[in-house]
């Protein structure tokens, strides 16, 4: 009896008994889980329904790698401060049904179990559907608390998505006063350090998100360098930042230092 009092006390401030814990980035990613290399590799249809069955029987990385599945905001390539980039959205290999109402229910789903990532791609959830961020509904607090723990613990991810949610201005833009941009870039220097950390621990995730800072921080040579490493351990998405980050390199000439950027960064990755 005391056990489920214990069990039910649990679950009004955790959502449910048996809350998971997850207080590494290893955790979270769950890089050794057999049907990830394939969601990398953008082969959503071969493993939909080992994904789906686990998801189904509470398994919170697989509810979160479905909401992902399922959400084409997800497949959008991030381009602040652009327009016209190209190519804008990452394709799996197979037609695959995006659904805004599944991603939404998976990703509840995931954050009501804890899983800290969920709560942000709820939040961004909202801003799509046209609500003010700014208003910091309760929906967007709970995002940032769901966040907090891991942006505590220095996760490198966690702080970008932390930063993305609650910053003005994340990119350095021509458009914002030099204010907002020294603002953001002390912002993505601090995520940098910290995704680098991950990045030498094998984190692929981090590699693809320190493309990402570098891009908003409009260093292509290093952008293009981080995708291509992320890109080298299969994970599609990133090769289709690449292509969108070349156009830049071609336009401005870069080609030269972005080869020196990845023959640095191949070399230094190659242990």
């Amino acid at each position: 009896m005391k056990i489920i009092k214990v069990c039910y006390l649990l679950s009004i401030s955790l959502f449910v008994c048996g809350f998971n814990n997850f207080d590494s980035w290893q955790k979270i990613d769950n890089q050794e889980a057999s049907y990830l290399t394939y969601i990398y590799k953008g082969e959503y249809i071969k493993v939909y329904p080992q994904i789906k069955a686990l998801a189904e029987s509470g398994d919170i990385n697989a509810q979160y790698t479905l909401a992902k599945m399922y959400d084409f905001a997800e497949h959008m390539v991030e381009c602040s401060g652009y327009r016209n980039c190209y190519p804008s959205w990452y394709k799996p290999l197979e037609p695959f049904d995006f659904s805004k109402k599944k991603a939404k229910k998976w990703y509840s789903e995931a954050a009501k179990n804890g899983h800290p990532y969920a709560y942000y791609k709820l939040a961004r959830h909202i801003d799509y559907d046209g609500k003010n961020l700014t208003k910091r509904d309760d929906e967007t607090k709970l995002a940032l608390k769901g966040l907090m723990d891991r942006f505590r613990a220095n996760d490198g991810v966690a702080t970008y998505m932390y930063y993305k949610l609650t910053s003005y201005t994340f990119a350095v833009t021509p458009q914002t006063t030099e204010k907002s941009n020294s603002e953001a870039e002390k912002n993505l220097r601090l995520i940098i350090t910290l995704l680098e950390k991950e990045a030498k621990q094998g984190r692929i995730l981090a590699m693809h998100y320190l493309g990402k800072a570098y891009f908003h921080l409009w260093d292509y040579p290093k952008s293009f360098a981080w995708f291509t490493l992320a890109s080298k351990h299969n994970h599609s998405p990133s090769g289709v930042y690449q292509k969108m980050v070349m156009g830049f390199i071609e336009k401005e000439g870069l080609e030269k230092e972005t080869l020196l950027e990845i023959n640095r960064l191949l070399s230094d990755f190659s242990g």
